[in-house]
């Protein structure tokens, strides 16, 4: 965790350094985060560690995708102070929860900036900003860690839902869009324990990834690779026998689809 933490601030800090007069290679950061993410789950002894190494992952390559997109250095002082948010609280944090929580907060609010970057037109603005809203009174209202991963989690598939609507130009993919959103609210409906309600998050979060892919490859050069990260997720769906298997089961593959994400935006 410190090895990468120490990579990414070197990479910023050249980052800052070349912006706006050369062109950003991302590749080695997110290959070491994909090293980390493959190491960490060998070295994971619980589930919950898993679910800590997904989330964790999985905002390190949001942090890469956010400064890709960057182009013109505008969002970097935000960027730059929720990835210090990430550090601070992993500093902080006394167990493997507070982990969990920090990994989706941090990952929240790279998504609020990814979603700002992309909206040139201001179109989505209100929704964006309307999601971070509620982002912000739902951690007050929070009584324990469990809500407020619950949260991050529900903040963060509604931001890549606003994502997603603001790719699809073409209006190709709405039906789908708006399938996983129906999803989303009927399994918060039908959620009996936070914990349910979480893998409602991961879950709905890792399809509407799954989307936001397949829109980046549009020639279908990489399918085999999404296909397998697909077929990943409904075959450990299908083994899960808790849902803390099921929880850690779509941070990973949600991790796995940002990886490709920053890989698609590096190019």
């Amino acid at each position: 965790m410190k090895h990468i933490r120490r990579i990414l601030a070197l990479l910023l800090c050249m980052t800052l350094l070349t912006a706006g007069a050369f062109a950003r290679d991302y590749g080695s950061a997110i290959d070491s985060i994909f090293t980390t993410y493959t190491s960490g789950d060998n070295n994971a002894e619980t589930v919950y560690q898993q679910m800590a190494n997904g989330a964790y992952r999985s905002f390190e390559f949001a942090y890469i995708i956010a400064l890709e997109l960057d182009e013109s250095g505008y969002y970097d002082s935000a960027i730059r102070s929720v990835f210090s948010s990430y550090e601070q609280n992993n500093d902080r944090a006394e167990n493997i929860y507070q982990q969990i929580a920090n990994g989706t907060y941090r990952t929240t609010e790279m998504l609020y900036i990814i979603a700002l970057e992309l909206d040139q037109s201001g179109y989505y603005d209100a929704a964006i900003r309307g999601v971070y809203s509620a982002y912000e009174q739902n951690d007050e209202y929070a009584e324990n860690v469990y809500q407020q991963i619950t949260n991050g989690v529900y903040r963060s598939f509604e931001l890549t839902y606003i994502i997603a609507l603001e790719l699809d130009e073409s209006g190709y993919y709405d039906d789908v869009i708006h399938s996983v959103f129906t999803s989303y609210e009927q399994g918060n409906e039908n959620a009996e324990t936070v914990y349910q309600q979480i893998a409602n998050g991961v879950y709905r979060t890792t399809e509407m990834l799954y989307i936001i892919a397949m829109m980046l490859d549009g020639d279908g050069a990489y399918s085999d690779y999404l296909g397998g990260v697909w077929s990943s997720f409904e075959q450990v769906d299908s083994l899960s026998e808790t849902v803390y298997q099921q929880i850690a089961n779509g941070f990973y593959r949600s991790t796995e689809l940002l990886y490709f994400i920053a890989t698609c935006w590096n190019d």
